[in-house]
């Protein structure tokens, strides 16, 4: 099977079993599929077109497919996304809500007991991501997480490419509540 009979809705991006299931794939032709090396398994019921770019964005869709949709690309992998940071991530970093885990090697998870959803939060294309003030913002919160060196480079790369603003940022961390956290980081680069 070719990737023309690959259902047109699944070709060029990341699908479930469900969806497979849903546009007439069984599970015999999924693994008929794998093994012909026309599309790749990723975890669990996580599928991908074999030629298709393993790229930034797949990866975040794939990531997000496992973990589930309450989750968004953050820190290290949002910080690469938008060129803070010159170091690639090995994983996908995916934040949830403190209950949640995973037993992919490949994700991340930053749990944080009130992810504000609301505050910060782009939706993209098949995964959410913090917004680049936002990632400034948890990068320097969660500093320990990513390391001092990493979360301070990021923001002064920011600024000095006028990426952001610093009122921005002191905007954002009231609304996240963690303003008294950061301002002391904040007020270095006044």
């Amino acid at each position: 099977m070719s990737s023309t009979q690959i259902p047109k809705p699944l070709q060029n991006r990341p699908f479930t079993y469900e969806e497979a299931l849903k546009y007439g794939l069984t599970l015999q032709k999924l693994r008929s599929l794998v093994q012909a090396g026309e599309i790749h398994h990723f975890g669990r019921n996580i599928y991908l077109e074999a030629g298709l770019d393993y790229s930034e964005e797949n990866q975040f869709k794939i990531g997000t497919s496992l973990v589930g949709k309450q989750s968004a690309i953050c820190l290290m992998s949002a910080l690469s996304y938008y060129e803070c940071t010159d170091i690639i991530p090995k994983q996908t970093w995916l934040m949830v809500s403190a209950n949640k885990i995973t037993r992919y090697k490949s994700i991340k998870l930053l749990r944080v007991a009130n992810p504000c959803w609301g505050v910060g939060i782009i939706q993209c294309n098949g995964y959410s991501i913090t917004s680049l003030e936002r990632t400034i913002v948890d990068a320097i919160t969660y500093k320990t997480k990513i390391g001092p060196p990493i979360a301070t480079q990021a923001l002064r790369n920011c600024l000095e490419s006028k990426k952001v603003k610093l009122k921005d940022l002191a905007e954002i961390a009231t609304q996240l509540g963690v303003y008294r956290r950061i301002k002391k980081t904040l007020e270095v680069f006044v």
